[in-house]
Protein backbone atom coordinates (compact mmCIF):
# COMPACT_ATOMS: atom_id res chain seq x y z
CA UNK A 1 0.00 0.00 0.00
CA UNK A 2 2.64 2.39 0.77
CA UNK A 3 4.49 1.62 -2.74
CA UNK A 4 1.13 2.28 -4.38
CA UNK A 5 0.57 5.58 -2.45
CA UNK A 6 3.90 6.61 -3.45
CA UNK A 7 3.57 5.60 -7.13
CA UNK A 8 0.82 7.58 -6.94
CA UNK A 9 2.15 10.56 -5.81
CA UNK A 10 5.27 10.74 -7.50
CA UNK A 11 3.19 11.13 -11.18
CA UNK A 12 1.81 14.28 -9.93
CA UNK A 13 5.08 16.36 -8.63
CA UNK A 14 8.11 16.94 -10.18
CA UNK A 15 10.43 16.64 -7.05
CA UNK A 16 9.75 13.11 -5.85
CA UNK A 17 12.70 13.39 -2.82
CA UNK A 18 10.45 15.26 -0.40
CA UNK A 19 8.37 12.01 -0.90
CA UNK A 20 10.57 9.50 -0.71
CA UNK A 21 11.87 10.44 3.04
CA UNK A 22 8.07 10.09 4.05
CA UNK A 23 7.84 6.99 2.05
CA UNK A 24 10.98 6.02 4.24
CA UNK A 25 9.90 7.16 7.52
CA UNK A 26 6.08 4.82 7.34
CA UNK A 27 8.16 2.16 5.80
CA UNK A 28 10.79 2.14 8.93
CA UNK A 29 7.82 2.91 11.12
CA UNK A 30 6.30 -0.11 10.04
CA UNK A 31 9.04 -2.31 10.62
CA UNK A 32 9.78 -1.12 14.09
CA UNK A 33 5.89 -2.10 14.74
CA UNK A 34 6.10 -5.52 13.05
CA UNK A 35 9.19 -6.45 14.71
CA UNK A 36 9.21 -5.24 18.52
CA UNK A 37 5.43 -4.54 19.05
CA UNK A 38 4.20 -7.25 17.28
CA UNK A 39 7.20 -9.40 17.82
CA UNK A 40 7.07 -10.78 14.44
CA UNK A 41 9.95 -11.37 11.85
CA UNK A 42 9.55 -9.00 8.93
CA UNK A 43 9.42 -10.29 5.78
CA UNK A 44 9.00 -7.93 2.25
CA UNK A 45 10.20 -10.22 -0.30
CA UNK A 46 10.95 -8.82 -3.20
CA UNK A 47 10.69 -5.67 -2.66
CA UNK A 48 13.99 -5.98 -0.95
CA UNK A 49 16.17 -8.49 -3.04
CA UNK A 50 16.51 -12.06 -0.77
CA UNK A 51 19.69 -13.48 0.29
CA UNK A 52 21.21 -15.94 -1.94
CA UNK A 53 24.21 -17.01 -0.26
CA UNK A 54 25.22 -19.37 2.18
CA UNK A 55 24.96 -17.21 5.39
CA UNK A 56 21.07 -17.89 4.79
CA UNK A 57 19.89 -14.65 5.61
CA UNK A 58 16.37 -13.20 4.91
CA UNK A 59 17.68 -10.51 2.48
CA UNK A 60 20.52 -9.65 -0.05
CA UNK A 61 23.15 -6.98 1.82
CA UNK A 62 25.26 -6.42 -1.17
CA UNK A 63 28.40 -5.80 -0.33
CA UNK A 64 31.01 -5.67 -3.31
CA UNK A 65 34.90 -6.48 -2.82
CA UNK A 66 36.60 -4.87 -5.82
CA UNK A 67 39.92 -6.87 -5.16
CA UNK A 68 37.61 -9.88 -6.26
CA UNK A 69 36.01 -8.15 -8.87
CA UNK A 70 31.86 -7.39 -8.66
CA UNK A 71 31.05 -10.60 -6.67
CA UNK A 72 28.66 -9.90 -3.99
CA UNK A 73 29.20 -10.47 -0.35
CA UNK A 74 26.60 -10.92 2.41
CA UNK A 75 28.47 -11.13 5.73
CA UNK A 76 31.35 -11.61 4.21
CA UNK A 77 30.25 -14.89 2.65
CA UNK A 78 29.76 -15.17 -1.10
CA UNK A 79 26.40 -14.84 -2.14
CA UNK A 80 24.64 -16.05 -5.23
CA UNK A 81 23.35 -13.00 -6.57
CA UNK A 82 25.77 -11.55 -9.08
CA UNK A 83 24.78 -8.28 -8.17
CA UNK A 84 21.75 -6.11 -6.74
CA UNK A 85 20.70 -4.62 -9.96
CA UNK A 86 17.26 -4.10 -12.44
CA UNK A 87 15.98 -6.76 -13.44
CA UNK A 88 13.53 -6.23 -16.22
CA UNK A 89 12.93 -9.77 -16.68
CA UNK A 90 11.00 -10.33 -13.76
CA UNK A 91 7.75 -10.55 -13.63
CA UNK A 92 5.76 -7.55 -11.42
CA UNK A 93 4.75 -9.83 -8.75
CA UNK A 94 8.53 -10.52 -8.25
CA UNK A 95 9.69 -6.54 -8.28
CA UNK A 96 12.09 -5.21 -5.79
CA UNK A 97 11.93 -1.29 -5.62
CA UNK A 98 14.76 -0.99 -8.36
CA UNK A 99 12.25 -2.17 -10.69
CA UNK A 100 9.61 -0.50 -9.37
CA UNK A 101 10.98 3.02 -9.47
CA UNK A 102 12.53 2.24 -12.76
CA UNK A 103 9.33 1.24 -14.74
CA UNK A 104 7.28 4.04 -13.33
CA UNK A 105 10.73 6.79 -13.67
CA UNK A 106 10.41 7.55 -10.31
CA UNK A 107 14.13 9.32 -9.93
CA UNK A 108 15.90 10.15 -6.41
CA UNK A 109 18.49 12.78 -5.76
CA UNK A 110 20.44 10.51 -2.91
CA UNK A 111 22.85 13.78 -2.86
CA UNK A 112 20.19 16.13 -1.43
CA UNK A 113 18.48 13.68 0.26
CA UNK A 114 19.67 13.30 3.98
CA UNK A 115 18.07 10.29 5.74
CA UNK A 116 19.01 9.94 9.34
CA UNK A 117 21.06 13.11 9.01
CA UNK A 118 23.95 10.74 8.52
CA UNK A 119 26.05 9.89 6.03
CA UNK A 120 23.68 9.77 2.09
CA UNK A 121 23.18 7.00 0.43
CA UNK A 122 24.50 6.66 -2.54
CA UNK A 123 21.98 5.67 -5.04
CA UNK A 124 19.01 3.48 -4.81
CA UNK A 125 21.11 0.18 -4.83
CA UNK A 126 23.00 1.34 -2.24
CA UNK A 127 19.63 1.72 -0.19
CA UNK A 128 17.83 -1.09 -0.97
CA UNK A 129 20.84 -3.43 0.31
CA UNK A 130 21.59 -1.01 3.52
CA UNK A 131 18.04 -1.37 4.43
CA UNK A 132 18.34 -4.87 3.42
CA UNK A 133 20.98 -5.54 6.22
CA UNK A 134 19.47 -3.41 8.40
CA UNK A 135 16.10 -5.74 8.38
CA UNK A 136 18.64 -8.40 9.08
CA UNK A 137 19.70 -7.29 12.03
CA UNK A 138 16.66 -5.85 13.43
CA UNK A 139 14.96 -9.97 12.82
CA UNK A 140 18.29 -11.28 14.94
CA UNK A 141 18.46 -9.01 17.57
CA UNK A 142 14.29 -8.75 17.97
CA UNK A 143 14.47 -10.72 21.29
CA UNK A 144 17.23 -8.84 22.73
CA UNK A 145 15.89 -5.73 22.63
CA UNK A 146 13.55 -6.67 25.25
CA UNK A 147 14.55 -4.62 28.79
CA UNK A 148 15.18 -7.57 30.99
CA UNK A 149 14.30 -5.81 34.09
CA UNK A 150 10.68 -4.82 33.00
CA UNK A 151 10.26 -6.70 29.94
CA UNK A 152 9.43 -3.59 27.77
CA UNK A 153 10.82 -3.59 24.12
CA UNK A 154 13.87 -0.85 24.50
CA UNK A 155 14.12 2.04 21.87
CA UNK A 156 16.83 2.07 19.54
CA UNK A 157 18.87 4.40 16.94
CA UNK A 158 18.55 3.39 13.64
CA UNK A 159 21.38 4.93 12.80
CA UNK A 160 23.37 2.33 14.21
CA UNK A 161 22.71 -0.63 11.62
CA UNK A 162 22.78 1.06 8.37
CA UNK A 163 26.16 3.19 9.15
CA UNK A 164 28.30 0.76 7.46
CA UNK A 165 27.93 -2.20 5.21
CA UNK A 166 29.98 -4.91 7.28
CA UNK A 167 28.98 -5.49 11.51
CA UNK A 168 26.67 -3.13 12.71
CA UNK A 169 26.34 -1.74 16.13
CA UNK A 170 23.08 -1.06 17.85
CA UNK A 171 22.73 0.34 21.22
CA UNK A 172 19.52 0.22 22.95
CA UNK A 173 17.67 1.41 26.05
CA UNK A 174 14.74 1.07 28.24
CA UNK A 175 11.82 4.04 28.17
CA UNK A 176 9.86 3.06 30.91
CA UNK A 177 10.23 6.12 33.33
CA UNK A 178 9.33 3.46 36.27
CA UNK A 179 12.02 0.85 35.24
CA UNK A 180 16.05 1.04 37.21
CA UNK A 181 16.85 0.65 33.83
CA UNK A 182 15.37 3.16 32.34
CA UNK A 183 18.22 5.37 29.99
CA UNK A 184 21.33 2.67 30.31
CA UNK A 185 22.43 1.43 26.94
CA UNK A 186 22.69 -1.78 25.73
CA UNK A 187 25.25 -2.16 23.25
CA UNK A 188 24.26 -4.70 20.65
CA UNK A 189 27.07 -5.77 18.04
CA UNK A 190 27.69 -8.90 15.62
CA UNK A 191 31.17 -10.79 16.28
CA UNK A 192 33.70 -10.23 13.45
CA UNK A 193 34.91 -13.31 13.82
CA UNK A 194 32.05 -15.80 13.94
CA UNK A 195 29.26 -13.46 13.32
CA UNK A 196 27.36 -14.44 17.01
CA UNK A 197 25.27 -11.78 18.56
CA UNK A 198 27.77 -9.39 21.13
CA UNK A 199 25.18 -8.42 23.97
CA UNK A 200 26.30 -6.21 26.48
CA UNK A 201 24.52 -7.48 29.31
CA UNK A 202 26.24 -11.05 28.53
CA UNK A 203 29.40 -10.28 27.24
CA UNK A 204 31.39 -8.41 29.84
CA UNK A 205 35.02 -9.23 29.77
CA UNK A 206 37.19 -6.77 26.96
CA UNK A 207 40.24 -6.63 26.02
CA UNK A 208 40.93 -2.90 24.81
CA UNK A 209 37.45 -2.03 25.28
CA UNK A 210 36.24 -4.57 22.98
CA UNK A 211 33.99 -6.91 24.61
CA UNK A 212 34.81 -10.79 23.89
CA UNK A 213 32.79 -13.24 21.98
CA UNK A 214 31.62 -15.65 23.98
CA UNK A 215 31.14 -18.20 21.27
CA UNK A 216 34.33 -18.33 19.61
CA UNK A 217 36.87 -15.68 22.43
CA UNK A 218 37.25 -13.66 19.64
CA UNK A 219 38.32 -9.73 21.33
CA UNK A 220 39.88 -6.68 19.16
CA UNK A 221 40.43 -7.21 15.37
CA UNK A 222 43.45 -6.18 14.94
CA UNK A 223 44.89 -6.96 18.26
CA UNK A 224 48.97 -8.01 18.18
CA UNK A 225 48.92 -9.23 21.48
CA UNK A 226 45.30 -11.11 22.38
CA UNK A 227 45.06 -14.49 21.11
CA UNK A 228 41.72 -16.28 21.25
CA UNK A 229 41.71 -18.84 24.16
CA UNK A 230 44.28 -16.22 26.06
CA UNK A 231 41.52 -15.40 28.40
CA UNK A 232 38.18 -17.16 29.31
CA UNK A 233 35.36 -14.66 27.70
CA UNK A 234 32.68 -15.52 31.02
CA UNK A 235 34.76 -15.26 33.41
CA UNK A 236 38.17 -13.43 32.55
CA UNK A 237 40.42 -16.05 33.99
CA UNK A 238 43.62 -16.76 32.06
CA UNK A 239 43.17 -20.42 33.34
CA UNK A 240 41.69 -21.49 29.87
CA UNK A 241 42.92 -24.53 27.85
CA UNK A 242 42.65 -27.17 25.07
CA UNK A 243 43.36 -29.99 26.52
CA UNK A 244 43.49 -32.02 23.34
CA UNK A 245 45.61 -28.84 21.41
CA UNK A 246 42.89 -28.26 19.47
CA UNK A 247 40.15 -25.72 18.26
CA UNK A 248 37.99 -25.99 21.49
CA UNK A 249 39.34 -24.39 24.54
CA UNK A 250 37.52 -25.19 28.14
CA UNK A 251 37.94 -22.88 31.30
CA UNK A 252 39.13 -24.10 34.43
CA UNK A 253 37.53 -21.80 36.31
CA UNK A 254 33.40 -21.67 35.06
CA UNK A 255 33.62 -24.49 32.57
CA UNK A 256 32.80 -22.22 30.13
CA UNK A 257 33.95 -23.46 26.28
CA UNK A 258 34.54 -21.95 23.27
CA UNK A 259 35.65 -22.95 19.57
CA UNK A 260 38.16 -20.48 18.08
CA UNK A 261 37.78 -19.39 14.75
CA UNK A 262 39.64 -20.55 11.70
CA UNK A 263 43.22 -20.00 11.29
CA UNK A 264 43.16 -16.67 8.93
CA UNK A 265 40.61 -15.04 11.78
CA UNK A 266 43.04 -16.02 14.75
CA UNK A 267 44.72 -12.57 16.30
CA UNK A 268 47.86 -12.07 18.30
CA UNK A 269 50.13 -13.89 15.72
CA UNK A 270 52.36 -11.16 16.18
Amino acid sequence: KKIRRLVKKAKKVDNTDKLFIDFHSELIYLFKKDALENNKEININPIIPECLGVNKLTYCEGNIFEKYGYTYYCRNKACGRNKISTDTNLMKREWSLLEIFDYYSINIDFNNTNLWQMKHFNSLNDYVRKIGGALNRLNEIRERLKCRRCGEIMSFDWKYPIHDAAYKLTVAECENSKCDEQGNGVYLNHCWACGNIIDGRDNIITIDDYKLCLKCGSGPQKSRDYSQGDICPKCGSRDIESKNNNKYYTCNNCYHSIKIPPPNKITGLN
